[in-house]
């Protein structure tokens, strides 16, 4: 029987029975993740959100950015979750931190050895387990990451498959087992202050394929993966041939409409423009050849246009101003710049030595570049509470500075903010002084060839 937890009118009570339901490691990653995603994404949306803790679920999720991806799903879905993860980092004194943590091992034989098989038939007997009990298991049905970040989607694995299916039998059919597919989509997941959606698709109840699955299994599983596939790739803004990931970023560029990062018009909602993309990459799935003049056409129009922004070190968006005639304004970029410099000194002050030793430990140690966004993300997350702590706690003693109390809400809730800020500050001041040197000539060209590719994609493309 279900356990409904009291709430006595109390409207946060089911907040602390979620809590209650974590193992303590989670717990406490899921608090500072929550502060970090919050930072590090400028934007984040979830598409047709699950509304329970306990879903009794199997969320089959692209594997788009390596590390970054679960620290995502964790913070922008309800469930409680339970991450089946590659059995070679589970050494024996981490197995505390990985329990704790909501990890559970998958063996390869490839990675693993021969004893694989015999190893995961232990580890499905524990998420058979956890999906009796109604927690819910994430699975990156790709198995794994490209080194670069693409709008496609590769072959999913049966497992997600295999182990519903495996539970449902050990349970006697008695259980509501679902495989739901979670789509993560990043404008950019390397970048700082980006955007991220989360699109949900509804769930396949495997009670529903009981009769087929018992007529021949093999088959149903089959079925069920080529469904939860479809499912993953209407979540996603989902090119066939990945190849053509640059040639959809582009267009989005000059459209503005789409999700690309520093790209798009962000006074349109974040879902509205991840619509736009979906529709553009459903486009081009259907029409492109490569045969085809006009798609020949675009793409090196394109491509010589981006080639020529970056060559002259000039933004996109600076030549749609200036087609449309708007003038950046000097004398206000300056002056914002002076009021808010004492903040980029302050925020320099508690990240700046943080930031250049994560920047170059990451860079230096993992070689894959899609590693690097997940792994700055936590690993600058602790130097940086350590580093400012420890600071803080030192100037304090020294100079008496402040009561302990407000030392901490200084250091929890003033210094992260202050980051972002100097980060942008930098970003900002950076912009500011090559819109001061821009040579109208160059824009003049270059707005030439912006409308170029304007003509070109209206005639060319037409999304309904």
């Amino acid at each position: 029987m279900a356990f409904n937890y009291p709430n006595f009118g109390i409207p946060f009570i089911p907040i602390f029975y979620r809590f209650a339901t974590m193992r303590p490691l989670y717990f406490l990653l899921k608090v500072l993740i929550s502060y970090a995603i919050l930072l590090f994404f400028k934007r984040r949306k979830t598409v047709n959100a699950p509304k329970k803790f306990n879903e009794q679920t199997i969320f089959v999720v692209n594997h788009a950015s390596a590390f970054m991806d679960p620290w995502v799903i964790a913070e922008l879905q309800r469930p409680v979750l339970f991450f089946l993860t590659r059995g070679d980092i589970f050494k024996t004194w981490l197995r505390p931190i990985t329990w704790a943590a909501h990890m559970i091992p998958i063996f390869r034989t490839k990675e693993n050895g021969a004893d694989s098989a015999e190893k995961n038939e232990q580890v499905f007997q524990e998420v058979y387990n956890l999906l009796r009990k109604k927690k819910s298991i994430l699975i990156f049905g790709e198995g794994y990451t490209d080194d670069v970040f693409i709008r496609s989607l590769k072959s999913l694995k049966k497992g997600p498959a295999r182990i519903g299916f495996g539970a449902m039998e050990a349970n006697d059919w008695k259980l509501d087992i679902k495989i739901q597919s979670s789509g993560i989509n990043y404008a950019d997941p390397n970048e700082f202050r980006s955007e991220v959606l989360v699109s949900n698709s509804k769930p396949i109840h495997l009670k529903d394929f009981k009769a087929e699955y018992i007529k021949n299994k093999a088959k149903t599983i089959t079925k069920i993966t080529k469904m939860v596939t479809v499912n993953l790739q209407e979540q996603l803004t989902y090119l066939e041939d990945e190849k053509l990931t640059v040639l959809h970023n582009q267009i989005q560029s000059i459209t503005k409409k789409g999700i690309a990062h520093h790209q798009s018009d962000e006074r349109i909602k974040l879902e509205t423009r991840w619509r736009y993309s979906q529709k553009l990459a459903t486009f081009i799935n259907g029409n492109y050849s490569e045969e085809d003049p006009k798609w020949i056409t675009l793409k090196s129009t394109l491509s010589s246009y981006f080639k020529l922004l970056k060559k002259e070190q000039i933004e996109d968006q600076w030549v749609l101003d200036y087609s449309e005639g708007k003038k950046p304004n000097l004398f206000l970029r300056g002056l914002l710049l002076l009021v808010c410099l004492p903040i980029f000194l302050i925020g320099c002050f508690h990240h700046l030595i943080p930031y250049l030793f994560v920047k170059r430990f990451t860079e230096k140690t993992f070689k894959r570049r899609v590693f690097w966004s997940g792994i700055k993300l936590i690993m600058g997350y602790v130097v940086l509470a350590l580093f400012n702590i420890l600071l803080c706690l030192f100037l304090n003693y020294a100079f008496d500075l402040m009561d302990t109390w407000i030392l901490w809400i200084y250091i929890l809730f003033i210094v992260p903010p202050f980051g972002v800020v100097a980060y942008w500050y930098a970003l900002y001041f950076k912009q500011t002084l090559q819109l001061a040197g821009l040579d109208k000539n160059k824009l003049e060209k270059l707005k030439k060839e912006r409308e170029k590719c304007a003509a070109l994609i209206t005639a060319d493309i037409s999304l309904h």
